[in-house]
């Protein structure tokens, strides 16, 4: 497994799995996705920038934390850290500024 650092905006909607996501929000992104975690992995995902609106992530097919399957960040520096649980879900190492989860289908 390698670290990477990715930049997800309007253009690149999808997180990596293992490393660092950089989001650059500008007036938000409303369908930003992560996929399924494996063992080992890390992810942080953290604004970088925003001007207004939200951003939200959706996790494809699991969960952040068992039951939630949706963050939604809305001011610059707010992050997630999120660690391999089980093969449908991440756990919640860390969340910086208050990210919001909630359960949406």
């Amino acid at each position: 497994m390698s670290d990477f650092v990715n930049v997800v905006s309007s253009t690149n909607k999808a997180c990596i799995l293992n490393g660092l996501n950089i989001v650059t929000g500008g007036t938000g992104i409303a369908d930003a996705t992560i996929g399924l975690p494996s063992p080992g992995f890390r992810c942080t995902i953290r604004i970088g920038s925003i001007t207004n609106g939200s951003v939200v992530v959706t996790c494809v097919n699991g969960t952040f934390d068992g039951t939630n399957n949706t963050a939604t960040f809305d001011a610059a520096n707010e992050s997630i850290t999120l660690v391999y649980n089980t093969a449908t879900a991440w756990a919640i190492e860390s969340n910086v500024g208050g990210v919001g989860l909630s359960s949406v289908t």
